[in-house]
């Protein structure tokens, strides 16, 4: 019951992040593949990350996002939102 109450995908992009800080290394396909929940995380610490790498992932991400086929029955609150962020 704990794990459905846990945003597991934020917690694996602040260890991302924690690790990038100390090693320089972070795994961006990993990333990408989590939900757009994470996206919150990636906000906060984006002036820890490379700014150029975030702005194109978002950038990539969006560009795909928006041109999928969007049903209304397909509606995500964490995709709307991720479009709708401004980073």
């Amino acid at each position: 019951m704990i794990v459905n109450c846990v945003n597991i995908d934020k917690m694996i992009v602040n260890k991302n992040i924690k690790r990038y800080n100390e090693t320089g290394r972070l795994d961006k396909q990993y990333i990408r593949s989590l939900s757009y929940d994470a996206i919150d995380v990636i906000n906060q610490n984006k002036y820890k990350l490379d700014t150029k790498l975030v702005e194109e992932y978002i950038k990539e991400e969006k560009e795909y996002l928006q041109e999928s086929y969007d049903h209304w029955y397909e509606y995500n609150y964490y995709r709307c939102k991720f479009l709708n962020t401004n980073l």
